[in-house]
């Protein structure tokens, strides 16, 4: 049986960010489908995509870093397009970026799933939903529940129209 051969591409900048203790969240994850897979987890803003199977590439492009990668369009390995943030905010070249990555995705992985069958539902078919948080089981997996409460929900992150879950739960809590 022919082993496959992938790669974890993601943007440098990110490296800087997991070194300094910031996104760690994805970092866990990342670094479990590392583990899983046997896939090396490149920070790259130039992936060179020649000889893989297949690869798992995270926020790009993303508002804030709106450029794609050269090569990543015309690669013949398979593309997991984990997207990570779905807004772009109003950036074009984010939003042209966003569709041209996904029309070459084989799996378009995320989550925000009401906003992205809104904004992108002729993408739905390669869609998997993957909620935007992960940490290792083991590291809360001691944690008592509190079963008395200060407060009966607690919300993180923005809450605006871009997030309705967000505000459904505000709004009925």
């Amino acid at each position: 049986m022919k082993s496959i051969k992938g790669a974890i591409i993601m943007r440098s900048f990110y490296q800087r960010r997991h070194e300094n203790g910031q996104g760690m969240m994805f970092r866990y994850l990342f670094e479990r489908i590392q583990r899983y897979t046997g896939f090396p987890l490149v920070y790259t803003d130039s992936p060179d995509l020649r000889g893989l199977d297949v690869a798992l590439i995270f926020a790009t492009p993303y508002h804030n870093s709106p450029e794609l990668p050269a090569g990543i369009l015309k690669s013949k390995a398979k593309i997991i397009c984990f997207y990570g943030d779905l807004p772009c905010y109003g950036n074009k070249l984010c939003i042209k970026n966003k569709r041209r990555i996904f029309e070459r995705s084989n799996v378009i992985m995320g989550g925000f799933r009401e906003r992205f069958l809104e904004w992108y539902p002729e993408f739905a078919y390669k869609y998997a939903f993957f909620p935007g948080h992960y940490f290792p089981y083991e590291r809360y997996e001691k944690l008592k529940t509190n079963m008395r409460p200060l407060m009966n929900c607690l919300l993180s992150g923005a809450n605006n129209v871009r997030y309705p879950l967000r505000s459904y739960i505000k709004k009925y809590c």
